[in-house]
C-alpha cells in the first residue's frame, strides 16, 4: 500500500531541494568567501555522502547528477515517513 503521507513529504522535499539547488547555482554574492555548491550538498547529503564514500564524487553542476541525488533522497524521505506512519498505526491501534 502506498503511503500518501510519505508521498506528500517526498514531494515537499523535491520542491525544496530543487529551489535550494537553483538558488545555489544562481547566487551572485559571496564577497570574500565562496560557498557555491554548499546548498546543493546539504540538499542531497544522504545520497551524496554515500556516493563519496564509495569513491563517486557527484558533480553539483550537472543536472543529471543532481536529479539522481534528489530522487534517491526523495525515496529515503518516503521510506522513513511511511515507516514511521506504519509503526505509529501498529502501536496506536
Amino acid at each position: 500500500m502506498i503511503s500518501k503521507t510519505g508521498l506528500g513529504f517526498a514531494a515537499v522535499y523535491v520542491v525544496v531541494a530543487m529551489y535550494l539547488i537553483y538558488d545555489d547555482r544562481n547566487a551572485q554574492g559571496g564577497g570574500w568567501i565562496n560557498l557555491h555548491g554548499m546548498l546543493s550538498g546539504i540538499a542531497t547529503l544522504p545520497a551524496a555522502a554515500v556516493c563519496e564514500l564509495l569513491g563517486f564524487r557527484p558533480d553539483y553542476k550537472s543536472n543529471l547528477h543532481m536529479g539522481v541525488m534528489v530522487t534517491i533522497c526523495a525515496g529515503l524521505v518516503y521510506w522513513v515517513v511511511s515507516g514511521v506512519q506504519n509503526m505509529f498505526t501498529k502501536f496506536s491501534g
